[in-house]
Formats: structure tokens, C-alpha cells, sequence
């Protein structure tokens, strides 16, 4: 599996696999879970520890714990990310995982999260604001660039734009390879233009 070309559902099977998770059991369990990730347990009630976020999830489902959102799920303080990314061109810097990490915790723990339809609303604006960003960067591509960096862009991002960028890079590929096979002025040339006629 090459982690430059995950599905979607690769990507959400991964954060449950590699994200640690804060719980609340409601249930004594002495022995230890064995993990790839580590040695979780025993658990006592009401007693936080960290598991992996797909054990959590399966514990919670069982009705054996509570899952404790982290610190940033909330209201106050998406609203200030809210507000820094509109004062800032640049895309602001995030946990690389952000937007999975918090739609499958509101999906599963929202009863834990005051405000879930807030929160939900500033992280869907948060999301779209992000977005424009990305797209004003992208609209700057033309026949004279080389590479792209997007500084502070989270892997639900990467994942969503991969196949916009490589659409783009393909078409400047394209008009590259005409003007130098017909020795064009590349000036004269936009990836839109030449796209458009493929």
C-alpha cells in the first residue's frame, strides 16, 4: 500500500489504528491489551487512560467507557482557528489529522462534546475558509512552475486535492512538451486553455 495514493476509507482505517484516545472506563478489567501500538490496561472505573481511537470506539460501543474528547474539540477554540484563518493568507497550522480525528469523535462521542452542532458549523467553516486558500494557491499555478508547497496542510486536504493537482501538473506538462516539440511561445499558453481542448 503506497500512503500517496490511501482511499478515504484507508485514510479513516489508519487514524483509528495510529491515534491515541482519552477514555473513561465504567468497567474493571485487570488483564492487559497487547497491541501493536503498545500495552493498554488493566482499566478501572472513571480512572482516564489512553488507548488506540479504534479500541475506544469499540469499548464505547460495548457501553464499557466514556470517550474524552481532546482539549481543542470545542467550541471557544475552533472559533479562534476560525478566526486566525481568516486573518491570515497562509493556511494556519494544525494536528496533520485534525479534520478526521474530529469527524470521527463528533460521530461517535458526541453526546461528550457541548455544543456538537456548533462545533460541527465552525469546523465546517474552518473547512471551507481552508479550501478557498488552497484553491487561490492553486489558480496561481502557471507554465513557469516548477513544484508546489503547501505549508500547514492536513492530510484530509492533501487527500481531497490530490487529483486537482495532479491535473494540474499534468496539463503544464502538457503545454511544456507542445512548445518545446513546436518551438511556441509558452506565454501565449494557460493550463486552462490547453485543458480545455483535451
Amino acid at each position: 500500500m503506497q500512503f500517496d495514493q490511501l482511499t478515504l476509507n484507508e485514510v479513516d482505517f489508519l487514524i483509528k489504528q495510529i491515534n491515541l484516545t482519552t477514555i473513561l472506563p465504567s468497567y474493571t478489567e485487570e488483564r492487559t491489551y497487547n497491541l501493536i501500538q503498545g500495552d493498554f490496561g488493566p482499566f478501572k472505573p472513571n480512572i482516564p487512560a489512553k488507548v488506540p481511537l479504534w479500541l475506544a470506539i469499540h469499548l464505547k460501543r460495548s457501553n464499557k467507557c466514556r470517550i474524552v474528547p481532546p482539549d481543542w474539540l470545542n467550541e471557544q477554540i475552533l472559533t479562534k482557528v476560525f478566526d486566525s484563518e481568516k486573518q491570515n493568507d497562509e493556511l494556519q497550522n494544525l494536528p496533520y489529522q485534525f479534520f478526521e480525528i474530529a469527524h470521527i469523535l463528533i460521530k461517535y462521542c458526541c453526546e461528550s462534546i457541548p455544543n456538537v452542532q456548533k462545533v460541527r458549523s465552525v469546523l465546517d467553516d474552518i473547512e471551507n475558509i481552508r479550501e478557498t486558500k488552497i484553491d487561490i494557491k492553486m489558480l496561481k499555478i502557471d507554465q513557469n512552475t516548477k513544484f508546489v508547497r503547501f505549508n500547514n496542510i492536513s492530510q484530509y486536504e492533501v487527500n481531497k486535492k490530490r487529483k486537482v493537482l495532479e491535473l494540474f501538473m499534468d496539463g503544464l506538462n502538457n503545454i511544456q512538451k507542445v512548445v518545446q516539440k513546436n518551438n511556441m511561445d509558452i506565454s501565449k499558453f494557460t493550463v486552462s486553455q490547453h485543458m480545455s481542448q483535451n
